[in-house]
């Protein structure tokens, strides 16, 4: 009974679980403190396999580059997430809360062509005498911890629950790039390579991951409500509504043909070719008229805005129904059906079907479960086929929740 939506304050076991309690009253605000963990990674068209061994350094064979190529679509994407979170809530009475968070994020995606993946996988000695079309291209990929602090109220006799705050943010690693216009010509023999190409790149300093070097600092908005009507709640969230202001950074840009001729260029992409042996990235860019430059850089972070529909079928079986926007990173809207089952009123089980974001269909099932003294833990598999079809399916992930009631 989940679905964390990132730097989300509430999951669905905590933002619904008072339906469950086969009574009229409605949210009920309380004092509580409880940890949570996401992974996720998902893609349209590469398969659960090969995202496995390209992560662990396996070798990737032809068979398995042409199965996933055969899956690719013209628009490709995928995205990988790790968020973590320590929150606490103290109610100051029945009505009024306040809640606090400590979270880490790490995000890693892209909008890629088929072409590209083509190019990353078998270099382009195979567009000898052809222009791959490489657009449109957007990768993004960073790493932040926040602080979160605000308010949560039950307003109309409990049932209007509303919460909102404000997050400091120490941003770490941040790399980016976007070509609105990029396709690469590979002369017949390989004696040059022509790029026309619009695009931009950026990179702080340091290396990513999870508790990287501060490279930045920034701030951001949450803010949700619910409301109940009968056996029906209508909702609204949004969360990282804001930006991170990014110490000066190396940045690339260029809006022209791009031409190198000189040496023999058998892979654009392998670093350990003849062409990178002898040439810097900033030597390339300035022999081919690439501008570089070292800028500060504001950067809007990609939102999460959900809308909910939540109907109560009877006092054991409640649907959940989403539809998910994230901004700014290429996703697509994402819509989810989860029922969600009540053996009792201390353990739930759900199953989740969604389609969107970063994926195609996506299968997640879930348990939860109120144990003794006030705990209550969450466990949930997205993207299950991952365990029965791993070369014939996309997505994977994990979700783990465990929190304390006072």
């Amino acid at each position: 009974m989940l679905n964390a939506e990132a730097q989300q304050l509430y999951n669905d076991f905590t933002r619904y679980n008072y339906l469950f309690q086969n009574d009229s009253s409605g949210y009920k605000q309380n004092t509580s403190i409880g940890t949570f963990g996401e992974y996720s990674l998902n893609a349209t068209g590469i398969t659960n396999k090969f995202f496995l061994d390209f992560l662990n350094g396996e070798f990737i064979d032809k068979e398995s580059i042409t199965h996933n190529e055969s899956r690719l679509w013209k628009i490709n994407r995928y995205g990988y997430q790790l968020n973590l979170n320590v929150s606490g809530k103290a109610a100051l009475d029945s009505s009024m809360a306040v809640i606090a968070s400590v979270s880490a994020r790490q995000h890693n995606s892209a909008k890629f062509s088929k072409d590209l993946f083509t190019l990353a996988f078998r270099g382009n000695k195979g567009f000898a005498g052809q222009t791959a079309k490489l657009d449109p291209l957007q990768f993004t990929s960073f790493d932040y911890q926040s602080f979160s602090l605000g308010m949560d109220k039950s307003l109309a006799k409990n049932k209007l629950h509303i919460w909102g705050g404000l997050s400091a943010i120490r941003a770490g690693n941040f790399r980016f790039a976007r070509a609105d216009k990029l396709s690469l010509y590979t002369e017949q023999d390989g004696a040059y390579i022509e790029a026309n190409a619009d695009f931009e790149f950026r990179q702080t300093g340091g290396a990513p991951g999870i508790f990287s070097d501060k490279n930045g600092i920034g701030a951001s908005l949450f803010m949700g409500l619910d409301y109940q009507i009968g056996k029906s709640v209508l909702g609204l969230s949004v969360s990282d509504l804001g930006f991170i202001k990014y110490d000066p950074m190396k940045t690339y840009q260029a809006d022209q043909l791009l031409r190198f001729e000189g040496k023999e260029i058998e892979s654009i992409l392998s670093f350990n070719d003849t062409l990178f042996d002898s040439y810097t990235a900033d030597t390339l860019a300035t022999e081919t008229g690439i501008k570089i430059s070292e800028k500060k850089y504001i950067y809007k972070l990609p939102t999460f805005i959900r809308l909910t529909y939540v109907y109560k079928l009877s006092s054991k079986l409640t649907l959940i129904n989403a539809l998910e926007i994230l901004t700014n990173v290429g996703a697509m809207p994402e819509i989810s059906v989860k029922p969600v089952y009540a053996f009792s009123n201390s353990f739930f089980v759900s199953s989740t079907l969604s389609y969107g974001q970063f994926g195609a269909f996506d299968l997640e099932l879930g348990l939860a479960a109120k144990l003794n003294s006030g705990f209550s833990g969450l466990l949930s598999i997205t993207g299950a086929e991952f365990l029965f079809a791993r070369n014939k399916a996309s997505g994977q992930g994990i979700s783990i929740g465990i929190y304390k009631a006072f």
